[in-house]
């Protein structure tokens, strides 16, 4: 007998192609800190009756109580992961098996059933842990050499899409447009809008108006119209657009390491954020979430470290990076002139 929720039960039997019965099925445990407070996630192993095989299985579900929906747009977050999970991923896949001649870029969890009905809804996702992938502590400062991995990755990553809509302009468009940008509607809700207006004016406190006044003013300005400048900045409409992984800090990461603590793989989590923009956000969301002053002051760097791995990809695909994505075009779109 399972000892998961129905919900969960009938889910899973989707992911194993109504094969149920010839597994048992048993539940690890459940998150314990709701990051984002848009859903939980049961750990579950399923064990076959006649073998050795063990699937494990993470059942990511949206919370349900009305008093969350009504403040949050928990179902547009999970139909949005979902599309990004069943309708452009496997896109990108395949366009990878048509035009690699190599392994490809494999940065993305499996997943193997999702369900897009009203308060019920869910994926199945890979459990990345047995396979030793884990969660950076959010609190510790991320290291230099997991940035110079995040930002090659993240080119390799972005460079799927710049191909793609090279080569095959109209299905690229088709598919991508299916992703919603669900960050000026998000950030527009009480009591996301009240949060981050709190965040600025206690940055502002933080600041000395004998020694920073030129700061305070600068930022003044910004801060008095936070909701406004992000809205605007999250709808680059350019020619330079990709799809984005859309909330990439470290939280949304897993990293796996060898037996020498060197990091050496990584996988993107959680794309409930996905949709069209400029790589910048992609990167200057990660890095400002997660850096100290040291890497600020390392950008230029990693920015070339990025292009560079982006260039090398597009190689593989047989664009050239020069006439896709210009080194320039980064550099004068982070700065704000296109």
């Amino acid at each position: 007998m399972s000892e998961v929720p129905h919900s969960v039960y009938q889910i899973l039997n989707e992911a194993v192609h109504d094969d149920i019965n010839n597994y048992t099925i048993k539940e690890h445990e459940k998150n314990k800190n709701r990051e984002g407070n848009t859903g939980d996630m049961c750990f579950v192993s399923l064990k076959n009756k006649h073998g050795d095989e063990v699937l494990r299985y993470v059942v990511k579900q949206a919370l349900s109580m009305e008093s969350i929906r009504i403040t949050h747009p928990i179902r547009d977050y999970f139909l949005n992961e979902i599309t990004f999970y069943t309708a452009v991923w496997p896109h990108f896949q395949n366009f990878q098996n048509e035009k690699l001649s190599g392994e490809p870029i494999n940065l993305i969890p499996k997943c193997f059933a999702t369900s897009s009905e009203d308060r019920n809804e869910k994926l199945v996702l890979e459990n990345l842990k047995f396979q030793h992938f884990q969660i950076h502590n959010k609190i510790t400062p991320l290291s230099n050499e997991q940035i110079e991995f995040i930002f090659k990755q993240y080119g390799r990553f972005h460079a799927i899409s710049f191909a793609y809509k090279l080569i095959n302009p109209k299905e690229y468009s088709e598919i991508s447009n299916k992703l919603q940008n669900l960050w000026p509607s998000g950030v527009n809700m009480e009591p996301v809008k009240g949060w981050m207006e709190n965040i600025h004016d206690i940055c502002l406190e933080f600041l000395d108006p004998d020694e920073e006044n030129a700061v305070i003013e600068k930022f003044r300005s910004y801060a008095e119209n936070v909701v406004a400048v992000f809205t605007e900045k999250s709808q680059y409409k350019g020619c330079y657009s990709v799809v984005l992984h859309g909330d990439c800090w470290s939280n949304n990461m897993m990293f796996k390491y060898d037996e020498s603590n060197q990091l050496k793989d990584m996988r993107l989590i959680d794309f409930q954020f996905a949709n069209v923009g400029t790589p910048v956000l992609d990167l200057s969301y990660f890095l400002y979430s997660g850096a100290t002053k040291q890497e600020l002051d390392d950008l230029d760097r990693y920015l070339r470290l990025y292009h560079i791995s982006l260039t090398e990809t597009l190689k593989r695909f047989g664009c050239d990076s020069e006439n896709v994505y210009p080194f320039d075009a980064l550099k004068k779109r982070l700065e704000g002139v296109l």
